[in-house]
This record gives structure tokens, sequence and C-alpha cells, in this order.
């Protein structure tokens, strides 16, 4: 699986001063040999950011550890293990009935889609099978709550969920796909300066957080708590003039407390997999 085609996708767009110069994917994947979770935030409901989680866990799982072993790698999600069915899909053939018992499960087939259960997830779900059934050492894990699962507040559960995975699996490299604001380790949320996002409870692992954006381009999301509120949204204009591409960092992403920024020139909306009567 290359990562050529994701190079192509930044700068493709861009007047010739905006070109990229350097490789992203193959700068993150550097990144990784640093700490152990690498934490991608992003905005729901995109076809590029699932996208670059899976060149890296193809680029990663490439690589050797630090006795000579092929590196392992698991890419946990924000998904609630016991509604996603994808244990069962890992393990199958992949065929067009796995796929379809797979949308029949509640995280795909629910009515309010959130952009967590888009094509481009699915897309992710079978890089992570393929990679596996190829000989490498990638599997999935999930860190959103679970059914039944108590915790003083979402971020602080998700946490706990996530350094679950880090400490089950020793040497092994955690991507871990999440909502921006949960990839943030420092305090401070609009509604609460004093909010503590689910990277923040992980500081002590000392994870790379990214913030994975884009000036413009649409995201599949929703406006409320309402299946009918759920609908491809557009955003932003054109690059400014003097506004870079590629990974950078500034004073707001560290207020923020994110390691670093990828810009890309847009983002686009990756419907959900298993169809919806939410407005298109």
């Amino acid at each position: 699986m290359k990562h050529a085609a994701f190079l192509v996708a930044l700068t493709l767009t861009l007047p010739l001063a905006h070109a990229v110069t350097q490789d992203p994917v193959a700068t993150l994947i550097k990144q990784s040999e640093k700490s152990p979770l690498m934490i991608i935030g992003e905005m729901h409901g995109t076809s590029e950011v699932p996208s670059l989680v899976a060149q890296l866990a193809d680029g990663i799982s490439a690589r050797k550890d630090g006795a000579g072993k092929a590196q392992s790698v698991v890419v946990a999600l924000e998904w609630a293990g016991h509604d996603a069915g994808h244990q069962t899909y890992l393990a199958s053939g992949g065929t067009a009935a796995d796929r379809r018992r797979l949308l029949a499960s509640p995280l795909w087939a629910k009515q309010y889609q959130d952009g967590r259960a888009s094509e481009a997830m699915l897309a992710l779900l079978e890089s992570v099978r393929t990679l596996a059934r190829g000989g490498r050492s990638v599997q999935l894990a999930t860190f959103d709550l679970n059914r039944g699962q108590i915790a003083p507040d979402r971020d602080e559960g998700m946490a706990h969920n996530l350094r679950g995975i880090v400490l089950a699996n020793p040497g092994a490299k955690i991507i871990a796909l999440a909502g921006n604001f949960h990839a943030r380790q420092r305090p401070g949320a609009p509604w609460n300066p004093e909010y503590r996002f689910m990277a923040n409870y992980l500081a002590d692992l000392a994870p790379f957080s990214l913030d994975v954006n884009a000036p413009r381009g649409s995201y599949w999301g929703c406006s409320s708590g309402a299946a009918e509120d759920c609908k491809r949204v557009s955003f932003g204009k054109d690059v400014k003039a003097g506004l870079g591409l590629g990974l950078y960092k500034n004073e707001a992403l560290a207020k923020n407390g994110y390691n670093q920024g990828l810009r890309l020139a847009q983002l686009t909306a990756s419907l959900p997999a298993a169809g919806t009567t939410a407005k298109q």
C-alpha cells in the first residue's frame, strides 16, 4: 500500500508556492519511533484521515522493532467494541456477504451516523484485515465506552480504555484515531476551561498528538442529536496566500496540547457506509 496518492492529494490543487516539500507520511512513520502512542485528531466523516491512518499502519508495520522483529501495530478507533461487529469481519475472507453482515451490526446500521461508520472507515477496517491476512502484525482495538461501562465522563473513560490497549500490547505502536478535541493534551474546552480531554489523562505515556485539518472542504457530521440533522457539510474557502500545507507547528497547536499539525489542501466528506435516511 503506497502513500504516493496521499501526497498527490496534498499537492495537485495547490499553487506552486504552496507545494509540499516533505513527505508527511514518511515523517510521521519516523516519528512513531519516539512514542508507543500516536493520537490522530480528526474531524469525523472525511475520506482523507482514515486513509492516512491506513497508510501509517502499513508503513509502521513494515518496519522492524528494537529487537529486529516485525513491528506490531494496533489501530485503535473511537468505536464501542460491543456494537462494531469488526472482529468477526477481520477474521473473515472479506467477501460481499461478510461485508453485508458487518454493515448490519449496530454501529453501521443505526440511523444516527456522525461520520465514524463511514465508507472511509470501512476502507480502513478492510486495510487492517488485508494487512493482517498478508502476515503483518496489525490488529484493531476500540476505546469508546462500552455498554454498561461507568466513568466520570466520556473522555476519562476513553482514556482508561486506550491506556488498557497500550498496556496490553507492550512493544506495539498504537495509532489511535479520535475526534480532534479528544486528542488535546492540555485542559480547556470552550464550555469549561478546566475540562480534560482524553489525551490529557495519558500524559505519562508521552503520546504524540496530531491535529489534521484543512482550510476548506466537506465532512459528514451531525448538528444535533437527531438523525435527520446528519448530512454533508461544506466549510472554508480557497487557500490563503502564505498558508503552508503539510506538517507544521505553531503557538495555537501548542496551546491546545497538540505536538504537531497536518494541514491538507482540503477534506472530502465520506458518507455512511451502510446508507442513511439523513440528508445528503
